[in-house]
């Protein structure tokens, strides 16, 4: 999420959702639905991305599968196609 011209990370589920930040001094912490989903130190720095490193970790596990899925994905249409002609 951007704000004051820095970019903060979030867990990757609340991608597309709506998020409330609230920032103080020294912390900036994201909100769904009342619930927290990140809090990270307020950088004063200017167009930084600051990162959780439980968020990197989660995005690059979530890539992972996706990556594997996508390369079952043709194989499996394969083997229905040859089933639906035989």
């Amino acid at each position: 999420m951007r704000f004051d011209s820095n970019d903060y990370t979030a867990t990757p589920w609340t991608v597309g959702r709506r998020l409330l930040l609230k920032a103080g001094n020294e912390m900036i912490q994201l909100f769904h639905k009342e619930k927290s989903v990140a809090t990270h130190a307020r950088c004063w720095e200017y167009k930084k991305r600051i990162e959780a490193p439980a968020h990197v970790e989660q995005v690059r596990r979530l890539q992972k599968r996706l990556w594997f899925s996508a390369c079952r994905w043709p194989r499996a249409l394969k083997k229905v196609a040859q089933k639906d002609f035989l």
